[in-house]
């Protein structure tokens, strides 16, 4: 119940339901991480850097996608379905969707956005990102067995970590929720678009955007897997290799199990 509660609240807080304020750029904007005026840039940025290969990815087959199908802005207002759905939206209460899809681009932005929330942010916020890299022991332990101190001057950590028995199996659950089984899958980013009985109905164009797509994403996760770490034990500036939107580890959907 209190989960529920929790994440009803920040739904209609609209921190994370807000549409349009969590593209990719918009969102990092908002947030000082890119283009920021009041403060040096990021030396290193692991999840824009890979982040936006894939997204802007995503985008070109959306561009090829919509522009192939709709002549001109013209054609998006007079698409009664499209119109349809949009207003639908308002009912549903998804904040901050746009007002009206009257441009191509609006479009374009509304697919790549809803691609980028399924193939990359609930991958990197539940499980590749925060499974793979950031609850390693003794970083971040499934629970402590005492109370937090209050005051500096711990010189030892293992009190607070799990017993043997506990480690293993913080281990293997976490091992299992990293989606393994996926990898170089037809169910990863690779594979988002390669669908043969959906490709066939489609017009060449979109066709050949979808195969490109593909070709980028198996490039993009060989570069991924030849990197390594530096004289000083670094990756991009941190001790851990960070490779959570591998395109063909992560799988190209999202599902989210509420009980």
């Amino acid at each position: 119940m209190s989960g529920r509660q929790w994440a009803n609240q920040v739904y209609s807080s609209g921190e994370t339901a807000n549409f349009q304020g969590n593209y990719y750029r918009t969102f990092l904007e908002n947030k000082g991480l890119i283009n920021c005026q009041y403060g040096p840039a990021l030396k290193s940025f692991p999840f824009y850097e890979d982040a936006s290969v894939i997204v802007e990815a995503i985008r070109d087959v959306m561009t090829t996608f919509v522009n192939s199908y709709y002549k001109n802005d013209k054609a998006i207002a007079q698409d009664s379905e499209l119109q349809a759905w949009q207003r639908e939206t308002d009912v549903a209460k998804v904040y901050d969707f746009p007002k009206s899809i009257k441009t191509r681009r609006t479009l374009i932005d509304i697919l790549t956005h809803q691609a980028y929330l399924g193939g990359i942010v609930h991958g990197v916020m539940s499980t590749n990102g925060a499974i793979g890299d950031t609850t390693s022991l003794p970083f971040a332990p499934a629970g402590f067995r005492q109370p937090i101190p209050t005051k500096k001057g711990v010189e030892d950590i293992m009190a607070f970590m799990p017993d043997a028995e506990g480690a293993v199996w913080q281990v293997v659950t976490y091992a299992a929720a990293n989606r393994a089984m996926w990898r170089d899958t037809n169910e990863t980013i690779s594979y988002m678009f390669e669908d043969e009985a959906m490709l066939n109905k489609m017009n060449p164009a979109t066709y050949k955007a979808a195969k490109s797509f593909k070709a980028k994403m198996d490039a993009f996760s060989t570069e991924i897997r030849a990197r390594t770490f530096d004289k000083n034990g670094l990756n991009r500036g941190m001790p851990f290799m960070w490779d959570a939107v591998d395109p063909k580890w992560w799988p190209n959907w999202g599902g989210v199990e509420i009980k």
